[in-house]
């Protein structure tokens, strides 16, 4: 069986760094799977106001029939959540400065490639903002919620590509 080629396309590649304890374990699960959940997605902050101007692409904001900018707000909630479609997670070692001195401390990274399910080779005007928007705001909010007083670090490479082989 012979792989396809799939052209180059922008992506952005988030790294959450959380300190490894069980709390945070459980938590980190029912955070990544909740991407998948468009009610919990539009609690975010601001996450509302961007998912309705890509509803409306630069339409008057009463323009369009309630009906029909549900089906669309459904539709972006649907690409969100293919654009966040998996995530791999995996542990490190690591050693911090802190006031007191060197701290070591195992953590967790959370690896997410954000792309836009749509375009085969490029992205929609703010797909990928609302996209790192979401991740960032609901993973933060979510985690900020946690009895830990711990930093969690946000590492986002932007200018990235993902090129794709698949069988068949």
């Amino acid at each position: 069986m012979s792989y396809k080629y799939h052209p180059d396309k922008p992506v952005v590649v988030y790294e959450i760094y959380v300190p490894v304890c069980r709390e945070h374990q459980k938590l980190l699960s029912e955070i990544l799977d909740s991407f998948r959940d468009p009610a919990w997605i539009l609690e975010a902050p601001d996450v509302k106001r961007v998912v309705s101007s890509l509803v409306l692409d630069g339409k008057p904001e009463h323009s369009m029939p309630a009906e029909v900018y549900a089906q669309r707000e459904a539709a972006v909630l649907a690409d969100i959540r293919l654009a966040v479609g998996g995530y791999s997670i995996y542990q490190v070692d690591g050693r911090f400065v802190t006031e007191k001195g060197i701290d070591d401390e195992p953590s967790w990274v959370v690896r997410l490639i954000i792309q836009d399910p749509r375009q085969e080779k490029g992205c929609r005007a703010g797909f990928i903002s609302l996209a790192k928007l979401i991740v960032r705001n609901c993973i933060a909010k979510r985690l900020s919620a946690s009895k830990r007083d711990d930093q969690i670090w946000f590492i986002e490479y932007e200018n990235c590509r993902l090129e794709r082989w698949t069988r068949g």
